[in-house]
Formats: C-alpha cells, sequence, structure tokens
C-alpha cells in the first residue's frame, strides 16, 4: 500500500467550495482509478477551516497516475487561491490493519451503513513515538486496533499508519 496523510487549511471563505472541489476529486479518484483504495477527506469540528485527507493506493505508480486525471487538475486549480499556509504531507505505511484487509472505499453493490447519514468522529493525530518505543507503541496500537474493531459496535474502522520518513 502507498498511503499518504494530507493536512492542510483553508480561508474561512473558502470553505465550502474547497469541500465542493475536494468531494469532486475523491469521488473521481475512487471510482475511475483502479489503483485508488481510499479518498477520505475529514473537517476538524473545532476549526473548519482545517482539512485531512486519508488517500490508499496500492503503490507510488497508483498515485502517480491520480496526479495526471482530469478531476485531480481540476481540484488542484480550483483550491490553489483557497489554501491558507502550506501542505503537510505524509508518506506512510500500513500498521494496523495489515495484511488482507479491505482498504477499498468504492465496494460496487455495498449498502450504505447509516452511521454515513450523520457525523463520524475520526481521530487523525500524528503520534511522535520515541525511536526506542516503536516496536512496543506497534504491538500496543494492534491490540487496542483489534480490541476497537472487534469489541466496540461504533467502530468501523481504526486505521494506523507509520510515517515512512
Amino acid at each position: 500500500m502507498y498511503i499518504l496523510m494530507v493536512r492542510l487549511k483553508v480561508g474561512q471563505a473558502h470553505i465550502d467550495n474547497f469541500i465542493k472541489a475536494s468531494i469532486e476529486d475523491g469521488t473521481g479518484s475512487v471510482l475511475n482509478e483502479p489503483g485508488c483504495r481510499r479518498f477520505d477527506i475529514i473537517q476538524d469540528e473545532t476549526d473548519p477551516t482545517l482539512f485531512a485527507f486519508n488517500e490508499v493506493y496500492n503503490d507510488e505508480a497508483a498515485f502517480e497516475h491520480h496526479k495526471t486525471t482530469p478531476h485531480f487538475k481540476a481540484w488542484d486549480a480550483a483550491v490553489k487561491n483557497m489554501l491558507d499556509g502550506a501542505v503537510e504531507v505524509s508518506f506512510c505505511r500500513p500498521v494496523y490493519p495489515r495484511g488482507n484487509a479491505n482498504w477499498d472505499a468504492h465496494r460496487p453493490g455495498a449498502v450504505v451503513d447509516s452511521a454515513f447519514d450523520s457525523g463520524l468522529h475520526v481521530i487523525h493525530a500524528p503520534l511522535p513515538i520515541k525511536a526506542d518505543k516503536v516496536d512496543a507503541f506497534i504491538e500496543a496500537v494492534t491490540l487496542d486496533g483489534l480490541g476497537s474493531t472487534h469489541e466496540e459496535p461504533g467502530c468501523l474502522r481504526f486505521d494506523v499508519y507509520q510515517n515512512t520518513n
């Protein structure tokens, strides 16, 4: 998997247009790019000018292809003047889930869960871990992810990524 975590800030006056353009890009990616597995657009509930994207591709080539598509080019042109500050991009590897997880956002014939009709609670937070504690953290967070996804009825996903840098 090739995973990007993108964090950005948008000018207050541009929020609605940014959301519209981003949904068009994300939808185009998930529906039309075979290598795009997931494209989540997350808005901070305490500061509506803050956004995060969680993009999952099969590999780097699929991501590079994404940047050549008409929907990405339209998004890029539309949002250039909406951004307020630098865009932060982290390239990541999956920690949990791993292996045979279903990464696909688009599942033909799938019934949309009623949870998606209302607001979801998403935690998107970088957690710096001391270098000598990384393995212990991965073990602990994997157990937390297993417990959350198997024992908490309201937990729809529990993704943990490690910045490759």
